[in-house]
């Protein structure tokens, strides 16, 4: 609560501020209130708009709109996002080393897809996330 106070104090003076937006989504997908999912899609989408095109290979920016989404209970759509812009991608150490919850995303998506009995992948199924080549 302090950490978004204090980042929307920043955003007020720097309103243009990427990572001051992408501080604060991190700081609402934390925080899990009512509410802070659409707040922290809210700043992700404003994040992108400052750059575009510079989200769509953001990782940690990725990771965070899924981890929204998946807050909203919109599985589907995180795991569209999520294969879309992440899987086949092959990503350094210190990207994957820094995004440890990116394995945990995808396993609560799909056990959620899974328990809705919309199309979870299941036991035994290859993870989309990663692959041989990204597993560090």
């Amino acid at each position: 609560t302090a950490a978004i106070r204090l980042l929307s104090r920043g955003l007020v003076r720097y309103p243009n501020s990427r990572v001051l937006l992408e501080a604060r989504a991190d700081a609402f997908i934390a925080r899990k209130w009512k509410g802070d999912a659409s707040f922290a899609l809210r700043d992700i989408e404003r994040a992108m708009a400052l750059q575009p095109g510079y989200g769509e290979r953001d990782l940690k920016l990725i990771v965070a709109f899924a981890s929204a989404l998946h807050q909203l209970q919109q599985h589907e759509s995180a795991r569209y996002l999520m294969e879309r812009h992440v899987k086949g991608k092959t990503f350094s150490d210190t990207e994957l080393r820094g995004l440890v919850h990116l394995r945990g995303l995808q396993e609560s998506v799909e056990a959620a897809l899974e328990e809705r009995g919309s199309g979870g992948r299941g036991e035994g199924s290859s993870p989309f996330l990663y692959d041989d080549d990204n597993d560090g």
